[in-house]
């Protein structure tokens, strides 16, 4: 949030990433019409899958951030 470009950036890039890693998550649940774990080890797996797309999200907006602002002192 150093100035409006890149916070505008941040949420243009965020979004279309979000609509990428939710069409993962997506065909991960239709993974689970095949496979049916018990109700343990599905929150597990859901949990792990939420908790690691919310971390590879921020590096990647973050990456982008400093790969698009890199040259400019702002």
């Amino acid at each position: 949030m150093k100035n409006q470009k890149r916070w505008d950036f941040a949420q243009t890039y965020s979004s279309k990433e979000m609509i990428k890693l939710g069409l993962l998550i997506t065909l991960c649940g239709l993974a689970g019409l095949i496979y049916h774990p018990n109700e343990k080890t599905a929150t597990i797996l859901g949990l792990s899958l939420m908790f690691l797309t919310i971390i590879v999200l921020l590096i990647r907006v973050e990456l982008a951030i400093k790969k698009k602002f890199k040259q400019q002192n702002e």
